[in-house]
């Protein structure tokens, strides 16, 4: 990638995700450290738990306001190379739609990502435990509950497509076939594109992207048919919880989505897409 590239990472989180390590003042510092022309941080919201505080996730209605207060504080006296964005991670946002209008209000967000983490009235998908006959139900689940998100489509970028492949394939070591779920991926995909919402590609589980391993990452085949059926806007993300991770893999998945036949991606402010030419 040439050195002038703009570079993006849209899917970070603070300390205001139960699950992340840094300040949104470390993460700021950090991407200007490395070089990133934009941040957004994209704390976590879980729809089901937005009432009634849990556990795993905490109070999220003290976590969310929290999260846009220190964004514009830092938004305020940033002067550096990195414009920071004030930015949501919408986890399955129909499952308690008015908790997703509550937080939706909190503020002029420039960036909404919306994700599936689990299907209604089960577990995260982290937590299951996967057998291989039960596995086509499960995914043609979520891949009808994804067509629903997009349906309601109060969101910018659908977050981390594969993500229930993390522990069906990697930790359950259960094969799943991209091709046995062609006429649902297409669904969803053709909805993102004729709603012009943006796919996004996650590097979290790929941190050494280059074309070179094209092959092996799994968000490829996805990202080439979005591509056919006329997507437009793909937006970049690291999906950092510590600054150690911000960034990495975003360069390389630039260097792919150009291999792709992609000529930009994309990066929200005040949730309009700005299209980023690919050097």
């Amino acid at each position: 990638m040439l050195k002038t590239q703009i570079t993006a990472d849209c899917h970070t989180h603070s300390s205001n995700s139960f699950d992340a390590e840094n300040s949104v003042c470390e993460m700021l510092k950090q991407a200007n450290q490395i070089g990133l022309d934009y941040l957004t941080i994209t704390d976590h919201f879980e729809s089901a738990f937005y009432f009634e505080p849990d556990e795993e996730f905490g109070d999220l209605k003290k976590l969310l306001p929290q999260s846009v207060i220190d964004i514009r504080q830092q938004q305020s006296i940033n002067t550096e190379k990195t414009e920071l964005l004030c930015g949501i991670e919408l986890g399955e946002p129909l499952h308690d739609i008015k908790a997703t209008n509550e937080v939706l209000s909190l503020t002029d967000y420039d960036f909404v990502l919306c994700s599936m983490h689990n299907l209604r009235d089960m577990g995260d998908f982290f937590w299951l435990d996967y057998k291989s006959d039960e596995i086509p139900s499960l995914l043609k689940k979520y891949f009808r509950e994804l067509c629903e998100c997009v349906q309601w489509g109060n969101f910018d970028s659908l977050a981390h497509i594969t993500y229930p492949m993390r522990y069906i394939c990697d930790r359950s070591k259960i094969a799943v076939d991209f091709n046995d779920y062609k006429n649902e991926i297409d669904e969803v995909l053709s909805l993102l594109a004729e709603k012009e919402k943006a796919l996004e590609f996650n590097t979290c589980r790929n941190p050494e992207l280059s074309p070179k391993a094209i092959g092996k990452c799994r968000d490829i085949p996805y990202l080439r048919r979005f591509k056919e059926l006329g997507g437009k806007h793909v937006t970049l993300g690291s999906d950092a919880h510590k600054t150690q991770d911000l960034g990495k893999g975003i360069g390389g998945a630039i260097d792919i989505l150009r291999e792709l036949g992609y000529s930009e991606f994309t990066v929200y402010r005040h949730r309009i897409p700005e299209l980023i030419t690919i050097k």
